[in-house]
């Protein structure tokens, strides 16, 4: 595991490094508009530098898993999909039809590999077994969700980074303490972002562009598939990358209650919110979401019982999951309050 890590990282950080110089010399730049954090050309394709360094992590791992499954030919073929979302950062912006068309054939190529969602669960309230055509649904729905959701989220400089380091590190614990192999996997994306991080951090030296994007969401959103099957409950993923998913739903639910064009581009995410109206610079959002991600992080890992493997003392891990859960929760209500007593101040 150790030789597929290094791997990892350094072709992660040497490919970024190349895409860097690339990009400079063909004036692959993300211009600056109105809704945009950045105030100066910067270039894109970093995302690239984190696609290769995770295959090549890939690569190595499957050597010695006894894991067939990720390199199933649908699977890779959904992979290579994805990377036609470079036409958005080089050429031209894809339009929403041909996005989402990409990232309906990328999640249905993922079903064809037999990766389906078989249940939905949440803890004391819903455990509905899936049958029939809903294997297939909810599998989409659920790829094509989070491949939105990273996409959403990579609005200031280092967030898309410090998101996978945080929730991504603690999806790998679950994992492991679940007694399932696929931690590994999960680490190396981490460790390949790792890499990408010192050129991404604010003031990032290059962008890593929507490719990066939709290939985390579609990592992410398999390895949580593969997860359920093997034990660990979709609500753990989605427990651990809480904040992603809070915000990306407050805002939808409330442009929506305004009447707002849902498909037109926007600034009104919690922490584009945060950085504008509040004022906040982007490395104090980077880290505000770091120690949020590591609080929901820390509290799913003990509710859900999976600490039980790691503390044998007696100990209310349980109780102390919902406290840490309880407080990520009043964070997130906490910080949508603010941004909204800021966009009334600057009304």
């Amino acid at each position: 595991m150790i030789d597929a890590l290094i791997l990892t990282a350094v072709t992660a950080c040497a490919m970024t490094w190349l895409m860097l110089r690339v990009a400079g010399r063909w004036l692959i730049h993300d211009a600056p508009v109105d809704r945009s954090s950045h105030d100066r050309p910067t270039p894109t394709l970093g995302g690239l530098g984190i696609i290769a360094g995770t295959w090549a992590g890939y690569c190595s791992w499957l050597l010695h898993a006894e894991i067939s499954l990720i390199s199933h030919p649908w699977l890779m073929f959904a992979n290579l999909i994805l990377l036609l979302f470079v036409i958005d950062d080089v050429r031209r912006p894809l339009s929403v039809r041909e996005k989402l068309g990409l990232q309906l054939a990328a999640a249905l190529a993922v079903c064809a590999s037999g990766i389906l969602l078989s249940e939905i669960e949440l803890p004391r309230l819903v455990h509905h077994v899936l049958a029939g055509p809903w294997f297939w649904l909810a599998t989409v729905f659920w790829l094509v969700a989070l491949m939105n959701v990273v996409n959403f989220m990579d609005g200031i400089d280092g967030i898309g980074a410090v998101q996978t380091l945080t929730a991504g590190a603690w999806f790998a614990v679950c994992l492991w303490a679940s007694g399932s192999p696929l931690w590994t996997g999960v680490l190396i994306v981490v460790v390949a972002t790792a890499a990408f991080l010192p050129f991404n951090f604010p003031p990032a030296r290059i962008f890593m562009g929507d490719v990066r994007a939709m290939f985390l969401g579609l990592q992410f959103g398999v390895f949580s598939v593969l997860g359920a099957a093997a034990g660990l409950p979709l609500w753990v993923f989605a427990g651990v990358f809480g904040y992603y998913l809070f915000d990306v739903s407050y805002t939808l639910v409330r442009r929506a209650l305004r009447r707002e064009n849902l498909l037109v581009a926007h600034r009104l995410h919690i922490y584009q919110r945060l950085g504008g109206e509040c004022g906040w610079s982007q490395r104090q959002v980077d880290a505000a979401v770091a120690v949020l991600n590591l609080i929901l992080g820390a509290g799913v890992f003990l509710l859900s019982g999976l600490g039980d493997v790691v503390i044998t003392q007696a100990f209310p891990t349980q109780a102390t999951g919902s406290i840490l859960v309880a407080i990520g929760a009043v964070a997130l209500i906490a910080a949508s309050v603010v941004v909204e007593s800021g966009d009334r101040r600057a009304a």
